[in-house]
């Protein structure tokens, strides 16, 4: 029963380590001219400012 407990316990904080995070974004209306923001959410605590640069998949700008 310890053991069985102890596996999952292992297996709880391994699918909580992986957990991927969450990007919301407006999708409505984008003006391709207008500046554009996302929203991450994830289960860590940030201390200071996060950023984060949009790629184009096809061509690779920043």
């Amino acid at each position: 029963m310890k053991k069985l407990l102890s596996i999952l316990m292992l297996f709880t904080w391994l699918s909580c380590s992986y957990a991927k995070p969450i990007i919301y974004i407006n999708e409505v209306a984008f003006d391709s001219s207008a500046p554009k923001s996302a929203l991450i959410g994830d289960d860590q605590q940030y201390i200071g400012k996060i950023s984060f640069n949009i790629i184009d998949a096809i061509t690779l700008p920043i």
